[in-house]
């Protein structure tokens, strides 16, 4: 299991309530690499072998953290509630990507402030192949818990009209090595999640979203794609975890993950 030395040696010093709407953070370049990527995928049990000579572009959302943490902003605590990607063009593994990246607004919600961070992969001629954008709740603890409450109610069944893929059992292991690179405590203590309100540390949103992604890859890969993702429901390392998906015209277009409840944890669209 990864050890909090990981997160130690991204020890941030900013404090994430600094940033502003119109911020930059400083220009950087990437390239993804295929052990890296074969180790992410591992951990969200997908196969590698799907991608080929290509670069996940769901992954790149992960840079994005890494980024934010070597350019020393603090991210403990964070929760992710959306995800969007969109890939202009494949990316090739060994490619190297110029990351232009700032703040698109960061506004308060009933449980403090919704950062919403966008970040620009370029290739070497200038054009945009990926970008990424980042939804994700900076927590007030005087305000945690004063949002609307769900409704009294039976629920619509989230597998209705769904087939069911596959299933996976989150582990300490996995949750830890996925989100190494990333930060945030609330992925690696259970001292730090139970001080925030959880009975565990938590897997990464986006570790989910790779999942999901791996039963789109299963599919074919497209050059051109664009994916929204909600995160609803935390996700647990020790949970066990169903994807459940909807096809049009032979393909995925809808994927669902769900806990042991049969609650949805994620909701996955492909967008037009």
């Amino acid at each position: 299991m990864q050890t909090l030395a990981a997160h130690a040696l991204l020890s941030p010093m900013r404090n994430i309530n600094e940033l502003y709407a119109g911020y930059r953070f400083d220009e950087t370049t990437i390239t993804r690499t295929k052990a890296y990527q074969e180790a992410k995928h591992a951990a969200c049990a997908v196969d590698t072998k799907l991608f080929g000579a290509r670069a996940d572009p769901i992954l790149f959302a992960q840079d994005c953290y890494r980024i934010m943490n070597e350019q020393g902003w603090q991210i403990d605590g964070m929760v992710h509630t959306e995800q969007r990607i969109r890939q202009a063009r494949p990316v090739l593994i060994g490619e190297p990507l110029t990351v232009r990246a700032w703040i698109e607004a960061f506004d308060p919600v009933p449980r403090g402030r919704m950062l919403h961070r966008v970040f620009e992969f370029m290739g070497q001629d200038g054009g945009v192949a990926v970008v990424s954008e980042i939804l994700g709740i900076v927590p007030d603890p005087d305000r945690m818990g004063t949002g609307n409450k769900s409704k009294a109610g039976a629920r619509p069944d989230p597998r209705e009209g769904m087939e069911k893929l596959t299933k996976k059992t989150m582990t300490p292991d996995d949750v830890t090595g996925f989100s190494a690179d990333a930060g945030n405590l609330i992925h690696f203590s259970t001292e730090f999640a139970e001080a925030a309100g959880y009975r565990m540390p938590l897997a990464q949103g986006l570790q989910t979203m790779v999942w999901m992604g791996g039963a789109l890859a299963a599919d074919g890969l497209t050059d051109e794609l664009t994916l929204t993702t909600r995160f609803l429901r935390p996700v647990f390392w020790d949970d066990t975890m169903q994807l459940w998906g909807r096809r049009e015209a032979g393909r995925l277009v809808e994927l669902r993950c769900l806990n042991d409840q049969n609650r949805s944890t994620a909701e996955l669209d492909v967008l037009p």
